[in-house]
């Protein structure tokens, strides 16, 4: 049970479980119980805390939780901050202040030029890679390299 400053608990929930806020929809862990017995909990992935109601809560289960936990964590990376305290965040996209840059490539087989013995030793580099396509993309860029230092 989770004990407060008096040494009172609140029933059913342990320090350290994950729970959700009926009110807000957050997800978070229980840290302490204040004297009034309000819970005090604190983001999954840490910030500043909030006091609720025991009423209030929902205690998840194991699976439930590891959702949670996952969910917060997917955010973060992906997004760089955590979800808003909305139980269905409408995450903002990333915008570019620069406009796209387009890649110098081509997605067509690069030709070896007629006569030229670098073009036809890559050429046939990447003819003997076979079935390994990392080695074949490899002869294939170098290739594109020879053909844009040599014949351009």
């Amino acid at each position: 049970m989770v004990g407060s400053a008096d040494g009172r608990a609140a029933p059913g929930v342990d320090i350290n479980s994950v729970v959700r806020d009926r009110v807000t929809g957050r997800t978070g862990r229980v840290i302490s119980v204040e004297a009034d017995g309000r819970l005090l909990l604190c983001p999954l992935r840490g910030g500043p805390g909030w006091e609720v109601s025991p009423t209030d809560i929902v205690r998840l289960d194991s699976t439930e939780a590891l959702r949670a936990r996952v969910a917060e964590a997917n955010a973060a990376s992906t997004w760089g901050r955590l979800p808003t305290s909305s139980p269905n965040p409408e995450v903002p996209r990333r915008r570019s202040t620069s406009p796209a840059t387009p890649l110098p490539l081509s997605l067509t087989r690069p030709v070896p030029v007629t006569g030229c013995a670098d073009c036809t030793r890559l050429a046939e580099a990447e003819a003997a890679a076979g079935r390994d396509q990392s080695a074949a993309a490899d002869e294939r860029i170098r290739l594109r390299r020879h053909l844009a230092a040599a014949h351009r």
